[in-house]
């Protein structure tokens, strides 16, 4: 998943303001990897395809300790429609060490489909 989000990620994108992270939560699993899970919404009236998200998470200092990306967990969002995401961030570094304090999500894709 990570290599098709970055392979889009310097496109401009009409409809990606009308995709919101509704709630999300991280943690740290039994091997040391960093993850996030939440949900979406489209909140416009036009269907979303391909939806990316971006994410950054920050040490209690605000350093940037990582970043990572992902697709939605549905191809089409439709209007209104609400889908889960997962992501992870497959490097062991010092920031487990620190400690998150927050992470900050952009999404980077959301075009608007007839499809």
């Amino acid at each position: 998943m990570f290599s098709l989000c970055l392979s889009s990620v310097p496109k401009s994108f009409g409809q990606a303001e009308t995709v919101k992270v509704l709630s999300y939560s991280w943690y740290v699993d039994f091997i040391g990897y960093f993850g996030a899970v939440g949900e979406v919404q489209n909140t416009g009236s036009a269907t979303i395809d391909k939806v990316c998200l971006s994410v950054v998470a920050y040490a209690p200092d605000g350093t940037p300790q990582g970043q990572s990306y992902t697709r939605v967990c549905v191809t089409h969002l439709v209007p209104q429609q609400k889908a889960p995401f997962y992501m992870e961030f497959p490097e062991y570094t010092s920031w487990m060490y620190l400690g998150i304090d927050r992470v900050d999500f952009k999404v980077i894709q959301g075009n608007a489909t007839t499809s």
